[in-house]
């Protein structure tokens, strides 16, 4: 076994005590591998994610399969000072391409050398964002070792200077094969007037037309309420616990919560925005209280679960949702309303363009409603992301006035 195979083997996630979720690359013995780990830790003390931290490892683990198929001791290399080139980092770019199923059955000994070298099909490409992200975690690990390789050195020494322009003079070339990737707000962009037909359906429409058990029912239209009235994500939703919901005063409370050590799932929800309350509508609070009184409490008497929503399967009745779970709920609405690829994360866009839409016709200064929607949102207070979506309503707008007139004066 190669010293790549053994030392970049799998992802290990781990729970540690007190809650804390941890992600590491671990050896072929089981063993967190140290560089690998020793990065992560250095990630995770500037608040990145273990969902992050996982990623990462994942990335480490195919750039390890290139390192195979290349005969490279990634560690050695950058421990000595031997900076990869030109002609391995082309190879690298091209290996972080392909899925990693693709770039394990290219160095199996086990798949035949005449299926080995076939040329990869579409089906084993992968998309710009997931090439790019492995090339910055490549970019990120490779300078991590190498600095810490460089410690050893003397200080102002020649060998050192020379070193650190050859990692940077890496770091850099490395930089350049990744792809430029379009912003989320335009990746699988679903029409303003669509997301305007869901906000309609939940509004006016019956969830019993998509499913048929009651309990399941209450739950799953509480939570697609939540996210398009509040504009919360998913994965707010599912942290949020019963104490978190005031129906009295009508207000919703999002906080952070990492590492919580009442939630038993490993791959634990993860609010990226800020903590702050919300407005509820009567409506909303209403359906929420349906739930939270009815099929939700049934299903946390059965183990406990001091969460809002969870599940109502045979198999796993009474335990935490998870984002799967939440796609699933979503991607059905937009199902029955003929939306193809219908995501939570949409529900979201139709929450801030409607606020957008909103603010517009009410004549709402744009630096209040920055403040406001970027409160609601969750996003920090210097945040364009309120700005850009009502930068889009306003050219959208003039763009049909323009089309109106023109029709007028034809």
């Amino acid at each position: 076994m190669l010293a790549s195979e053994r030392y970049f083997c799998r992802v290990k996630r781990l729970i540690l005590q007190g809650g804390e979720r941890f992600a590491t690359v671990v050896d072929a013995a089981g063993v967190p591998a140290y560089y690998p780990t020793a990065l992560a830790i250095a990630r995770r003390s500037r608040g990145v994610s273990s969902e992050t931290m996982a990623a990462q490892a994942a990335d480490l683990v195919h750039i390890g399969l290139w390192a195979r198929r290349e005969n490279i001791d990634i560690n050695a290399r950058l421990e000595a000072g031997d900076y990869f080139g030109p002609v391995e980092i082309d190879t690298l770019a091209e290996a972080c391409g392909v899925s990693t199923t693709a770039l394990r059955r290219l160095i199996s000994p086990r798949v035949a050398e005449i299926r080995r070298g076939l040329a990869f099909t579409s089906a084993d490409l992968v998309t710009s964002q997931q090439k790019s992200r492995r090339l910055t975690t490549a970019l990120r690990y490779f300078e991590f070792v190498g600095q810490m390789s460089e410690v050893r050195l003397a200080k102002k020494s020649p060998e050192l200077s020379e070193r650190v322009l050859a990692r940077q003079e890496m770091v850099a070339l490395i930089a350049t094969y990744r792809p430029k990737v379009r912003s989320s707000r335009v990746r699988g962009v679903i029409k303003a007037e669509e997301l305007a037909r869901v906000a309609t359906f939940v509004a006016t429409g019956s969830p019993a037309a998509i499913w048929a058990d009651d309990a399941v029912v209450k739950r799953n239209w509480a939570i697609v309420t939540l996210l398009i009235t509040c504009g919360i994500l998913q994965g707010e939703a599912r942290q949020l616990k019963p104490e978190d919901i005031d129906l009295g005063a009508c207000e919703l409370r999002v906080e952070r919560r990492h590492d919580d050590p009442d939630d038993e799932r490993v791959y634990e929800p993860n609010a990226k925005t800020f903590d702050r309350i919300v407005p509820l509508s009567p409506n909303t609070s209403q359906i929420l209280e349906d739930n939270l009184l009815g099929p939700g409490s049934d299903a946390a008497e059965r183990r406990g679960a001091p969460f809002l929503f969870l599940s109502h399967d045979k198999r796993t009745f009474g335990t935490p949702i998870s984002a799967r779970t939440v796609q699933r709920i979503v991607r059905d609405v937009g199902l029955h309303l003929g939306l193809e690829g219908l995501t939570p994360h949409h529900l979201r866009h139709g929450w801030i363009q409607e606020l957008a839409n909103w603010s517009i016709k009410s004549g709402i200064d744009a630096a209040e409603f920055e403040r406001f929607a970027n409160h609601l949102g969750g996003w920090s207070y210097v945040s364009r992301m309120a700005a850009d979506y009502r930068a889009d309503h306003l050219t959208e707008e003039a763009y049909k006035a323009g089309i109106m007139i023109q029709e007028m004066r034809s």
